[in-house]
């Protein structure tokens, strides 16, 4: 049986015998290189995942966006509309009677007046009364009248005291402040008084003057509403 040759007289065969320690002699630094199978790092996602992560993202920013543009200026609440006006109520004026109602107006009776004179005796006083316009712009708003008509057989000479007498009588009956008149030695003559008695206000006049063979005096009463 041949000898097992040791390490150090191993031959290869074709070629010189090389000794271990040679080798490693020969290339001290050479690493020892394994043979290892590649290995993955990441695997492939899919394209059609990473194009809806894609637009998640986009929207996401789109909307803290919005959000803060809406959290830094808040909508401001519209003002309410101003409240309407009531509608104006309309007060009705207080009721009052017709013109021609006041407690003078009621009264007056030139006929007795006339009859309390001396030389009145012999007087004829005839009357008539109307409810007209005060204007003719003012419509329903009216004036009374009344009038009296009287004739007294007075001769020239007696006719001016005559109507003294009565422009006198009317100082006393007629509430007024004021009044005016005038006569002549003929007997013509006028006298107004004016007067008041709430609500109404109005008016008496006088006009005197000669009528054929005798005097003729023509007194009007005139009330409306002060309003």
């Amino acid at each position: 049986m041949a000898p097992w040759p040791n390490a150090d007289t191993r031959e290869a065969k074709g070629r010189a015998a090389v000794r271990v320690d040679e080798l490693e002699q020969v290339h001290p630094e050479r690493p020892t290189v394994f043979a290892v199978a590649p290995v993955r790092t990441r695997s492939r996602v899919p394209r059609l995942v990473v194009i809806a992560l894609a637009v998640g993202v986009v929207a996401f920013l789109a909307g803290i966006r919005v959000g803060a543009a809406g959290a830094a200026e808040p909508s401001l609440p519209s003002p309410p509309p101003p409240p309407s006006a009531p509608a104006p109520i309309a007060t009705p004026l207080p009721a009052f009677d017709p013109p021609g109602s006041s407690s003078f107006a009621r009264s007056f009776q030139p006929a007795d007046l006339f009859a309390g004179l001396t030389d009145g005796v012999g007087c004829v006083t005839g009357s008539g009364q109307k409810v007209v316009p005060r204007t003719r712009q003012d419509g329903s708003r009216l004036t009374f009248v009344q009038h009296w008509m009287t004739f007294c057989p007075l001769e020239k000479e007696r006719r001016q005291t005559f109507l003294l007498a009565v422009i006198d009588a009317l100082v006393q009956r007629v509430p007024s402040q004021t009044y005016g008149h005038s006569t002549s030695a003929l007997g013509a003559g006028n006298a107004l008084f004016p007067y008041a008695e709430y609500p109404y206000v109005g008016t008496v006049t006088l006009s005197a003057d000669a009528a054929g063979s005798g005097y003729e005096i023509v007194i009007t009463l005139e009330e409306r509403l002060g309003q």
